[in-house]
């Protein structure tokens, strides 16, 4: 379970070739309740951009591995400022061996697949 406190960071590739890249800093609690701060990041040859950030509260279950957070409040990026953006939940699950978990992006984009 402490292996999941931390940055997990990972790359989606969007339309047109875009890529963004996530990171999500999760803060694991005794007794499965967990933190996190998702940012996304667009970075391309005109500069790097935040496209998002936001807080997120849930739960880490330690014997089937399954993150949910649910999203809280804006704390920068783009997004925060735009009608109608939404946080997206995270709902995954770690996979042991390899340290890595798949996060569903938004539509267009491939799913980040994070590792720490």
């Amino acid at each position: 379970a402490s292996t999941m406190s931390g940055d997990w960071k990972g790359t989606a590739d969007c339309a047109y070739g875009i890529p963004l890249e996530m990171v999500l800093t999760l803060d694991y609690l005794p007794g499965g309740a967990t933190t996190a701060t998702n940012t996304v990041t667009f970075k391309g040859n005109v500069g790097e951009a935040v496209l998002a950030a936001y807080t997120l509260r849930g739960t880490y279950d330690v014997e089937t591995y399954k993150l949910s957070l649910q999203p809280e409040a804006w704390v920068g990026g783009i997004a925060a400022t735009t009608p109608g953006a939404v946080m997206l939940p995270i709902e995954t699950a770690l996979e042991p061996s390899s340290r890595t978990m798949k996060v569903e992006a938004s539509s267009g984009c491939s799913p980040f697949e994070l590792a720490k």
